[in-house]
């Protein structure tokens, strides 16, 4: 799951690299044109780069608490409804933060 989240993330970054990169040529292309898009396509560009920073703080996110299960699963601490077989949990273990050792 650690290494599916790693390609996750990888594919995030690289998402919001071509996004600036074509927000960049639009915004060059408008400015040799004489038109007043840029400042919009500036705006673009900050809202493109505020949301991949959300998505990548959470993911973040999801490789620590991954990180911290697979430590508490070694170690045999962990309960069945902490762990589902399918998706998420429906809800994170108070205090995982504090607790891990994954920085």
């Amino acid at each position: 799951m650690i290494r599916h989240e790693n390609d996750v993330t990888n594919h995030r970054i690289v998402w919001l690299l071509i996004a600036q990169g074509l927000i960049a040529n639009a915004a060059v292309t408008a400015s040799q044109k004489g038109g007043e898009v840029g400042s919009a396509l500036g705006i673009v560009g900050i809202l493109v780069t505020f949301s991949a920073f959300v998505i990548l703080y959470r993911s973040y996110q999801a490789r620590g608490y991954l990180q911290y299960l697979g430590g508490e699963a070694k170690q045999g601490k962990l309960r069945e409804e902490d762990v589902p077989l399918l998706g998420w949990p429906s809800r994170r273990i108070n205090g995982w933060r504090c607790m891990a050792r994954w920085w």
